[in-house]
């Protein structure tokens, strides 16, 4: 006879992430809830220190963000996985803000060093398509700058900051 581990195992639906967090969710994860590695690690049936245990946790989060609103922290050094409490996310949320700005930046200047400077050998095709990818970047960086200026200017009040 199966033992209720073994059984529960063969009704993990693939890909397993999918199967964890149905399982996580039935559990109840929410705001200021921990989860330890070593359940995930039974969840996903692999250790926390393969490629396989980190690339469902890529897909875990992904999911439970843009699904759930729950941002998942690693926390004690992988030991274990915190949700925590939702005035936490905002802050998680423009230090996101703050990289996509940093990387915005250094993809313009990049582009533009790269096309000014006089040893650079790239083909007209080349050059053209960075041109363009110039265009593009510098026009997003100026879209994420203009961001905060006009939540600023709508003010924290605005119903059109409010779903």
């Amino acid at each position: 006879m199966k033992t209720p581990k073994e059984t529960n195992q063969e009704a993990a639906r693939l890909p397993l992430w999918k199967s964890a967090l149905e399982t996580l969710r039935l559990d109840g994860i929410g705001y200021n809830t921990t989860i330890q590695a070593s359940r995930l690690e039974d969840l996903l049936r692999c250790k926390r220190d393969t490629a396989e245990f980190a690339f469902a946790m890529i897909e875990i989060r992904k999911s439970i963000e843009a699904e759930d609103g729950f941002y998942l922290a690693e926390i004690n050094g992988g030991a274990a996985y915190e949700i925590p409490d939702a005035a936490a996310h905002g802050d998680v949320a423009k230090s996101f803000d703050k990289s996509v700005r940093r990387y915005a930046v250094r993809a313009v200047n990049l582009r533009m060093a790269t096309l000014m400077n006089p040893s650079a050998d790239l083909s007209p095709e080349k050059r053209s398509a960075m041109e363009r990818d110039l265009e593009h970047s510098a026009t997003r960086l100026v879209m994420l700058s203009r961001q905060r200026s006009v939540v600023k200017a709508l003010g924290a009040d605005s119903k059109l900051l409010k779903r």
